[in-house]
């Protein structure tokens, strides 16, 4: 396989990112790892980043949590967030979302409690920026559910339950709706919903005076027949938002008009050209500057790197660097901006690679960590 070891991109990023990177945080990250149990995993780990030298050690043991396939941690850090991707919960079709406190100093969590999201395969939980709500994006379900959060960080009843319809030209993958993210905009009245099921992009409003999520959605953005969008994230900056399609593995820009509306301005491919075999691209996150975005590619088995403008808001050439070892489901960036980490759900590791902060380049630190079918990282700084 081919993996290009250079980057290219312009002066005029590399003046910028030597000064939108922020300081560097003191302190010290955990790391928190869901794995498959349906493929040996033991549900979900929690380990600890040497700042110094990129590596990983485990702080607590295993919590059992049957396929945690996402994972996102409450703005005060104090609370994780977790969906269960199953057929069943408590035998009733559907997956659970559940929370776990987060220890001080330890690390070790404990379950404040479980909910049923009224869909099958739930693929991604989604927080306010305000901690008062959760939405979940059911994948089988072809649903997305809205949660309170209770002030112990517990979860009440879903509130509100949206079933999305339609569905796209593929014959084996878009037969039904299949909503792969529930993500807040940079205006948080508004959150969108990727539905790989139907290319398309959905934006709903949210609030209490509609139970957290608002129906019919105000804002439905088709994409390519085909597409597959998958993940989408917003500039920490504002204006921005870039979108992973994973039937076409390509990566989208959209400038945000009014930080709601989506406007297309550029579309790139997230694998070399020279790669010719079968790929579905995966997660996507921006470094904590947004002058570099990362996609992870299962089939390349390759983290893509872009630089991006944000002046003239445009990616630049990509860079492609080997996840060492095979089905990068996901990946996450520490706060600090200083390390990526790949979960590798075939092949069952975490490689950590050094981030230069100038070039966005990846380097490799030490030998990847062996976890039985990781699927998914979310930094903590410790609470």
């Amino acid at each position: 396989m081919e993996h290009f070891k250079s980057i290219f991109f312009s002066v005029t990023v590399l003046l910028l990112c030597s000064f939108l990177y922020p300081a560097a945080v003191t302190g010290e990250n955990l790391v928190i790892v869901g794995s498959y149990t349906s493929m040996g995993g033991k549900g979900i780990h929690v380990f600890r980043l040497n700042e110094a030298s990129g590596g990983l050690s485990s702080v607590a043991p295993p919590v059992r949590c049957p396929n945690p396939s996402y994972l996102v941690s409450a703005p005060n850090h104090r609370v994780i967030y977790a969906v269960s991707e199953t057929a069943f919960f408590k035998g009733v079709v559907g997956g659970a979302i559940s929370a776990y406190a987060i220890a001080a100093h330890s690390g070790k969590l404990s379950l404040i409690n479980r909910q049923p999201t009224g869909g099958a395969a739930p693929c991604h939980v989604g927080l306010s920026r305000d901690g008062q709500w959760a939405w979940v994006a059911n994948y089988n379900g072809g649903s997305v559910a809205a949660f309170r959060i209770r002030p112990d960080g517990g979860l009440d009843g879903p509130t509100r339950l949206i079933r999305l319809k339609g569905a796209g030209v593929h014959p084996t993958r878009q037969q039904m709706p299949h909503p792969h993210a529930v993500v807040q905009a940079s205006n948080p009245s508004t959150v969108f919903v990727p539905d790989l099921g139907t290319d398309t992009i959905y934006g709903y409003r949210t609030g209490a005076n509609c139970n957290g999520l608002c129906s019919p959605p105000g804002i439905k953005l088709e994409q390519p027949a085909g597409s597959g969008p998958r993940h989408l994230v917003f500039h920490p900056r504002g204006g921005y938002a870039f979108l992973v399609s994973e039937l076409n593995s390509t990566v989208t820009v959209f400038r945000c008009s009014g930080n709601t509306a989506l406007s297309k301005i550029q579309a790139v491919s997230s694998i070399p050209t020279s790669f010719k075999d079968k790929n579905a691209s995966a997660a996507i996150h921006l470094s904590p500057s947004g002058g570099f975005l990362y996609v992870s590619n299962r089939g390349h088995d390759s983290i893509a790197a872009f630089g991006f403008d944000p002046e003239a808001g445009q990616l630049g050439p990509g860079a492609w660097y080997d996840s060492r070892g095979n089905t990068p489901r996901d990946f996450a960036i520490d706060p600090e901006g200083r390390y990526l980490l790949a979960a590798n759900q075939d092949s069952g590791n975490i490689a950590v690679f050094k981030i230069d902060r100038e070039t966005g380049a990846l380097s490799p630190t030490g030998k990847p960590v062996p976890i039985s079918a990781p699927a998914c990282i979310a930094f903590v700084p410790e609470p």
